[in-house]
């Protein structure tokens, strides 16, 4: 009986294990596919603590993971958040099956942009266990610009530039010295500019395509709605645990297709395309 309940017992913790690794394998990859487009530097409290429980507070900037955190803070609250990313991308081409003009093309030096990343936080207590927010952020974005003449000019895509711009109202309410939750309506609105090179005269094309400058070019904006969610827990005077949710983002971009060998002032069509930003838990 005793080994068998030893046995019961190893089996059960084995599982266990196996399952929470599962878990966080599953965790894991989900960000990783979203991290290409997600801009985590939302605060400079966050980032100087390495974001290490970011969801449970410490500075107003918390209520972007998690509107609950908000009645950590009374009265009147304003944050101002700046930072900036410095990222490096460069692309060297080796030899193919082919050679020579138009796939000898070069390399490139450092496709990417310096981009500030600024957010805005405020919070008012409008009673002793009820607050009020509003939070402004970039969430997601990339800025790459590429040369003209480079390998994958036809094989790849070449500058593009996503912003988006998300306002967060939120209300907060502390239901007791232990339990506080929060909810808000995320509201968002994103510009896109992707462009694709166009083969030209470097493939022996004539009239209007001849030029390695030949290209296409999406512009458009659009619209998106989601919610926020949170809930923050103290046990202890020295303890907080937090939960947080930002819902994932049907983003809807509408715009115009445009051609650089078309007539000035006329367009190729108009275009519909649909971005979809995940969920974020925190």
């Amino acid at each position: 009986m005793l080994v068998g309940a030893l046995m019961s017992r190893r089996g059960w913790i084995t599982f266990l294990r196996a399952g929470t690794a599962l878990g966080l394998l599953v965790i894991a990859s989900a960000q990783a596919n979203a991290g290409g487009l997600a801009v985590h530097e939302q605060s400079v409290y966050g980032q100087g603590s390495s974001f290490a429980g970011v969801a449970a507070g410490g500075a107003l900037s918390s209520m972007f993971w998690n509107p609950a955190t908000m009645t950590q803070v009374p009265g009147i609250v304003s944050e101002t958040d700046v930072s900036s990313l410095f990222s490096y991308a460069n692309n060297t081409p080796t030899a193919g099956f082919l050679s020579g003009p138009p796939f000898s093309l070069p390399g490139t030096s450092n496709i990417q942009d310096a981009t500030p990343v600024p957010a805005g936080y405020t919070s008012y207590q409008l009673s002793p266990n009820l607050w009020l927010g509003l939070s402004i952020n970039a969430p997601f974005g990339i800025s790459e610009n590429f040369p003209d003449a480079w390998a994958g000019r036809f094989y790849a895509s070449g500058n593009q530039l996503l912003k988006t711009y998300n306002a967060t109202p939120s209300l907060a309410w502390r239901i007791n010295d232990w339990i506080s939750v929060g909810a808000g309506v995320q509201i968002q609105y994103a510009k896109a500019i992707f462009e694709k090179g166009l083969p030209g005269a470097e493939f022996g094309l004539p009239g209007p395509l001849g030029g390695v400058g030949s290209q296409l070019t999406l512009r458009g904006s659009g619209w998106a709605y989601g919610a926020t969610a949170g809930v923050t827990l103290t046990p202890t005077p020295t303890t907080t645990i937090g939960l947080g949710w930002r819902s994932a983002l049907n983003q809807k971009i509408e715009g115009v297709l445009l051609t650089s060998f078309a007539l000035p002032g006329t367009t190729a069509g108009s275009v519909n395309a649909t971005l979809d930003l995940p969920d974020i838990v925190s």
